[in-house]
Formats: structure tokens, sequence, C-alpha cells
């Protein structure tokens, strides 16, 4: 389980996060449903790892996040706008993670690839928005990894991805009983996901 405590956070003079606290339940899917500045992508990054509060902590399987190998390893985030060098394919990609996480599953990868329609030989910065978005959630998938914690690429996608992206996580929470925490603007972007839903509201600036 992840649970958050009184996590707070502020960027100079702007309060990100005031004391959220939070439990996402194993096996399942879990939405934080924020707007623009409502801070859902600070808490993302920080439930991940990367980015540290100012207060609070976040304890995963009873242990904290920060500087824990063996909780990066049970941890996959997949940020707003994903990463990936210039000339790697996602089957050049894949081989950077697969050295980091024990559970992937090269098959599973070419099952989701195939279904998605997403080449596994082009550099992924060449292909269609839609498409690279999809193949970085694959990969992210093929893992198996315990906990996906995915921020809001749901947006740049149109609404055929947003289905096969909503199949992906959903299939992996049912046959593998991974846990996903995704962030969104609005739970309409996915309507076919289904889940506990966290708001955050916006924090005034001080």
């Amino acid at each position: 389980m992840i649970e958050i405590v009184n996590i707070t956070k502020h960027f100079e003079d702007i309060c990100a996060l005031n004391k959220v606290s939070a439990s996402f339940p194993e096996g399942e899917i879990s939405v934080i449903l924020g707007t623009s500045g409502s801070g859902k992508s600070t808490l993302v990054r920080i439930i991940g790892g990367i980015v540290r509060p100012d207060g609070g902590a976040v304890i995963v399987d009873d242990m904290p996040v920060y500087d824990n190998e063996t909780v990066g390893q049970r941890i996959f985030l997949i940020p707003e706008e994903p990463y990936s060098p210039r000339y790697m394919s996602t089957a050049e990609l894949v081989k950077f993670y697969a050295g980091k996480y024990e559970g992937y599953d090269e098959e599973r990868l070419k099952a989701l690839c195939d279904s998605c329609s997403v080449p596994m030989k082009t550099p992924i910065r060449k292909l269609e928005k839609n498409k690279g978005l999809l193949a970085h959630l694959a990969i992210a998938v093929s893992m198996k990894v315990k906990y996906l914690i995915c921020d809001d690429i749901f947006s740049s996608m149109d609404e055929n991805s947003r289905k096969l992206a909503a199949q992906m996580i959903s299939s992996a929470v049912r046959d593998w009983g991974i846990t996903a925490v995704i962030a969104l603007p609005d739970t309409d972007l996915l309507p076919n996901i289904s889940g506990k839903t966290y708001e955050l509201e916006t924090v005034c600036r001080s």
C-alpha cells in the first residue's frame, strides 16, 4: 500500500500542496483529480520519489520512498512528458528499464505494442505523439511492477488512444494485481476507468 501523510510542498511563494494525506489501496486504480495548478503533478512526482516534500511522508509497503532501492524497484513513474533519447526506439528504451526491474515481460510488451499498433523499432520521438505515449505506457506495464504511478499523459491523447491506455491499465490491474495511481484533470477523459477518486483543490498563493 502507498500512504501519503501531511504532504506539504512550496515553490518559493506558492504553496502547491498543503498537508495532503491519502491511502491508495493495493490491487486497485486510484485517480488523483485536479485542475491545472492543483498540485497533482507535484504530488505524483513526490509519490514516485522524484521530488521531496517540505513536510510529511510517503510510505510504500511500510518503507519510506526516498533513497530506497527496494521501493524504487516496485514503482514505475510515467511523467506528463515522458523522455526518451532521440535515437531510441521502444525496443531499445525497454532495455534500459529491464536492467532495473526484474519482472520485465518481453512477450507482454510485444503484445501491448501490437494491440496499439506501436512499431517497436521506430525511434519513439519520430512516432506520432499518441503512439509515443502509448509506447511509454506499454513499457511501464510490461515491467510488471507493483505500483504504476502515471501523471496526466491522457490529456495529450486522442479518444481512441485514451481507450487503449485505459484498457492497458485496467488489464494490468485485473491480470497482475498491480496498483495504479493516475492523475487526471477530468474523469471524463477515461470514462472506462473505475476506481477511487481523490480530488485536489487549488491551493492559494501565500
